[in-house]
């Protein structure tokens, strides 16, 4: 696991506007086998009792104003609308992304080969959170997050998740992925979906504007950054470093509603 807490806007180049954000790894954490280390899933057969101790742990380290939001990720489009939804109704919420405009509420989510997109407002005053797998970008899940924020600046961070050299796709994907680009065509070998790729269109139509080129994401060591706004697109896009993350990671981002910069925490979002 990680040991700090990044500033999620100075990342941009932007001010600080007190939203903190993180990307665990497998490293740490009490679970045993194949779920050897920080396991924060409850989904995947682990000990409930030891994930439950991994999730303290989070909580506890990066000192967190309050327990994450966990969802029931689906592979859809459903964003939680937290401020909008009950308390009771909020836990375990079936939904791939939520979205938020209160101080110190924690959105979470769960990630393997999916990737774990972070958004924030550039005044930092309403941030989400996306699991986009490829079902979920097909469904709009990205354009749906995008859409919360009704219009205002945004930033957002495509997390790491399974590369385009790996994620191995058979025939019928031509017709679902049919822009150029997105399957690498290898003779003799399935294709491959460049998933990182396909979420950075997505959030390219949700913003509005054409960006310059990409670079693809080829390996789970890094995660895109750019800016969307009602006009679209702003300034370059950037590689960002984050450690590796594995089977179950988390993304975290959050508001702590004060601004405040620490040097120490500036850098990463991972290292």
């Amino acid at each position: 696991m990680i040991n700090a807490l990044a500033d999620f806007h100075s990342v941009f180049g932007l001010p600080d506007q007190g939203v903190r954000a993180v990307c665990t790894t497998r490293q740490a954490g009490s679970s045993q086998g194949i779920y050897q280390g920080l396991n924060l899933a409850t989904h995947v057969g682990d000990d409930s009792e030891v994930v439950m101790r991994n999730r303290e742990r989070l909580t506890h380290q990066f000192d967190l104003p309050g327990d994450p939001l966990w969802l029931n990720q689906v592979h859809g489009a459903q964003i939680l609308e937290v401020d909008q939804t009950p308390l009771c109704e909020r836990l375990d919420a079936e939904a791939d992304g939520a979205i938020t405009a209160a101080s110190n509420t924690v959105l979470a989510i769960l990630t393997a080969d999916c990737l774990p997109i972070l958004l924030s407002s550039y005044d930092g005053s309403r941030i989400a959170a996306v699991h986009a797998g490829w079902r979920g970008l097909l469904a709009g899940v990205i354009e749906a997050a995008v859409a919360g924020f009704q219009g205002a600046p945004v930033c957002a961070w495509i997390g790491p998740g399974i590369g385009p050299c790996h994620f191995e796709v058979g025939p019928e994907f031509k017709a679902l992925f049919p822009e150029p680009g997105l399957l690498l065509d290898r003779p003799g070998q399935q294709d491959c979906l460049d998933l990182p790729q396909a979420a950075h269109r997505c959030l390219h139509r949700a913003g509005g504007n054409a960006i310059g080129a990409v670079r693809a994401l080829h390996s789970l060591r890094g995660g895109y950054l750019l800016f969307l706004s009602q006009g679209g697109c702003h300034g370059p896009i950037c590689k960002f470093v984050v450690a590796n993350a594995g089977l179950t990671s988390i993304a975290v981002i959050f508001n702590r509603g004060a601004r405040f910069i620490d040097q120490d925490l500036l850098l990463h979002l991972g290292s």
